[in-house]
């Protein structure tokens, strides 16, 4: 099965905010991503760290259609990268050798 992948960079602040609005849309899995290479320490036991600078990578169905959420979130202003939003497609193969 393939899978249609939409990456957004957005800051730490609006992180959470964002991922909701994706799963939303309909997103199946979302992951987030280390922007710029900055190094995090877990302060507190238990608590969640996140980058300054995040991109977030979306999972949707292959045959989902993603043109209300890129309307949507073409507009967005915490999405950093919003006028080049994509929908890059990813084939079916054998994940566990492609890691």
């Amino acid at each position: 099965m393939a899978w249609q992948q939409l990456q957004l960079r957005t800051s730490a602040a609006h992180s959470e905010s964002l991922e909701q609005v994706l799963l939303e849309f309909g997103a199946v899995a979302i992951s987030f991503v280390d922007a710029e290479d900055q190094p995090l320490f877990q302060l507190e036991p238990g608590s969640t760290v996140i980058w300054d600078a995040t991109v977030l990578v979306a999972l949707f169905d292959s045959d989902h259609d993603l043109s209300q959420c890129l309307a949507s979130l073409s507009t967005n202003n915490a999405i950093e990268n919003r006028t080049q939003l994509a929908i890059e497609i990813l084939e079916d193969q054998d994940w566990e050798r492609a890691w």
